[in-house]
């Protein structure tokens, strides 16, 4: 334990812009992954219990590509893109998995 510590107070000390950017992308997927799935859990009366593990997963994902993929520099924040993917995929999964209804005989 003291070792891990040490290692870790060593990464902190040595590059502060190194621990911002791993703690600014941590919370980039954290909150890619279940911002919306919270948000349309409280709005939504149809979301299933697919559309939010599908949401979260498409959240998560698109935080770590947003990051890791190449792009030009433009006015593009990474909130949007972390923020639509999900949602939408929440919607069309929840849609596509909810409950039928029974038709009348």
């Amino acid at each position: 334990m003291l070792a891990v510590s040490a290692i870790a107070a060593l990464v902190a000390l040595s590059e502060s812009r190194l621990v911002f950017h791993l703690v600014l992308y941590a919370w980039a997927g954290l909150g890619a992954a279940f911002g919306p799935a919270l948000i349309l859990s409280l709005l939504r009366k149809r979301v299933t219990a697919w559309g939010v593990a599908a949401g979260m997963l498409a959240g998560f994902t698109t935080a770590l590509l947003w990051v890791v993929v190449p792009k030009p520099k433009g006015p593009v924040y990474e909130i949007g893109p972390t923020f639509a993917v999900p949602t939408t995929t929440i919607v069309v999964v929840s849609l596509l998995s909810g409950r039928k209804r029974a038709t009348p005989s």
